[in-house]
């Protein structure tokens, strides 16, 4: 038996380090594209998710100022007293299971609707104000009624006739 010698190319040696440290870091890229990707879809669907509920909030509050100012709940004739919204009699009641609560005087009308008793739920701010008979009504719509709220969105219909 003869001892072999295997003759090997020393510009070889590590070759097969650099393609695997090559392939795992396309994987890391890679996954981390995905990921980034990922991330960014569930912020946006979790921002467009809040933006339909101030939209739709604000939408509601329209709706009702737009009933009750066809049942000339905003005449200055009917509440001048602003305290006078808060009786039962005078109270706007829309909107299932909402709040609202309101000041009224003879130029300018405003009220909140609330769609529950924490800072964390939707809310709506609308105003109407009648000049020359012309109506406007502005509702501002929240998706949290806290001001101070982290990702708070607003939302805003504005209605002329």
């Amino acid at each position: 038996m003869t001892n072999a010698k295997i003759i090997t190319n020393e510009k070889q040696k590590g070759f097969t380090l650099f393609v695997a440290l090559l392939v795992a870091s396309a994987v890391i890229l890679g996954s981390y594209a995905v990921s980034n990707a990922l991330f960014f879809q569930l912020k946006q669907s979790s921002t467009n998710r809040e933006s339909l509920k101030a939209q739709i909030v604000a939408d509601n509050g329209v709706e009702c100022a737009m009933y009750y100012d066809k049942q000339l709940a905003f005449s200055p004739l009917d509440y001048p007293d602003p305290e006078s919204l808060r009786e039962p009699t005078n109270s706007i009641q829309c909107a299932y299971g909402a709040d609202i609560t309101g000041i009224l005087n003879s130029d300018f009308n405003e009220f909140k609707v609330e769609y529950g008793n924490d800072s964390e739920s939707p809310c709506a701010v609308v105003t109407v104000e009648k000049n020359d008979g012309e109506t406007i009504i502005k509702s501002r719509g929240y998706n949290k009624c806290d001001p101070e709220a982290f990702r708070r969105v607003e939302r805003a219909i504005i209605v002329n006739y």
